[in-house]
């Protein structure tokens, strides 16, 4: 995310846990997480926090501007480097193997929503195929966005616990808690 005063990292800590989402914050007063069911809120079957490599990967696939930068380094592993930009109109009527229509349907969807008309897309590729780094640029009525996704331990069955329940502010404390900041 953009570095604000409120966040001046720039990042956002997330936990995804079956339906629910725990989110990192400081806008209620004695909590430090929210939560958010996510019934409601699945992308073709999983969270929203599983992150943008499917919407990514297919993107640059379609677009004709993709092409390779280079080889680099992602946490220590070679990669090679790819960029292109996507033109959210031209995906829309994407129709192929390249991205699955629910994914691009989802991707098109979320750009409109938020008042963008294309993406500058980069991912990392390992010599194994699998993807190291992803990230992408947009420019929307709110402003420009970054979101970079890092991915390593492929395989490993990660230790996450949810936050304590006495820290955990419903959806509802959170909103009401930031409308008085």
């Amino acid at each position: 995310m953009k570095k604000t005063d409120d966040n001046p990292s720039g990042f956002i800590h997330v936990i995804s846990m079956g339906n629910t989402i725990y989110t990192k914050s400081d806008h209620v007063p004695g909590k430090s997480w929210y939560r958010t069911d996510l019934s409601e809120g699945t992308v073709h079957g999983k969270p929203r926090a599983a992150g943008f490599v499917d919407e990514i990967a297919g993107s640059l696939a379609v677009t004709g501007s993709t092409a390779w930068v280079g080889e680099e380094q992602v946490g220590g592993r070679p990669a090679d480097h790819y960029r292109g930009t996507v033109v959210f109109e031209e995906l829309a009527h994407y129709t192929g193997p390249a991205i699955k229509d629910e994914v691009r349907d989802y991707y098109v969807k979320l750009a409109k929503r938020r008042g963008e008309t294309s993406a500058d897309l980069d991912m990392w590729v390992g010599k194994d195929d699998l993807v190291l780094k992803s990230q992408q640029v947009t420019t929307g009525s709110q402003g420009q966005d970054q979101v970079v996704e890092e991915y390593s331990d492929f395989g490993a069955v990660p230790a996450i616990t949810v936050p304590p329940a006495d820290t955990v502010a419903t959806w509802d404390e959170f909103v009401a808690g930031k409308a008085k900041s």
